[in-house]
């Protein structure tokens, strides 16, 4: 395949514009993959910001005064997504069952069946929140969703999702951050 170079843009003025299924071609390092690493792609073609409300429900009844609508924040670099969202003062009132955030900008990238990633891992904060002690919290989606679940980490236990009863109502906050692979 012949590729042209260019080997010189000069002083920009203007935005680069590519065409559709062109990108920044990064075939020159294609040698420089880690060790036992197979490469996929060497094309850059994707790039997006963005914002993003994302809701905050449970699995078994939804709170009767409604989902709690966050505010959220999204880059997407190629198929690498980088979010940080935020949900305040919770509404659990009548709601039941484990803590579902649906509503994120992109599906998780579906699992080839190997489980080599079939769920990817991020940060929470938390205010009012009744989690055991010695535990961390951590945000996840599974693969193939756009629901995010908040999990407790216990030492030398399985990790349990936060359910409604651990929220107060109209006082729980959560600041989440999570990076996960799309399609």
């Amino acid at each position: 395949m012949t590729r042209s170079k260019i080997t010189s843009l000069g002083t920009l003025t203007e935005n680069i514009v590519f065409q559709d299924t062109k990108g920044i071609d990064f075939s020159a390092t294609a040698n420089s993959s880690a060790t036992g690493a197979t490469m996929t792609s060497e094309l850059l073609d994707d790039y997006e910001e963005g914002t993003f409300t994302p809701l905050c429900n449970f699995t078994s009844s939804a709170p009767s005064s409604g989902q709690t609508a966050g505010k959220g924040l999204y880059t997407k670099i190629g198929r690498q997504v980088h979010c940080h969202f935020s949900l305040t003062d919770i509404n659990v009132s009548g709601a039941s069952g484990d803590i579902q955030i649906q509503n994120m900008p992109f599906t998780a990238l579906l699992d080839s069946g190997d489980g080599a990633v079939n769920q990817f891992i991020g940060s929470v904060r938390a205010n009012f929140c009744n989690f055991a002690g010695s535990t961390f919290l951590t945000s996840l989606i599974a693969d193939n969703t756009t629901n995010c679940k908040i999990n407790e980490t216990t030492d030398n236990a399985v990790g349990d999702t936060i359910t409604s009863g651990n929220c107060t109502d109209g006082s729980t906050d959560f600041l989440i951050s999570l990076s996960y692979t799309t399609a």
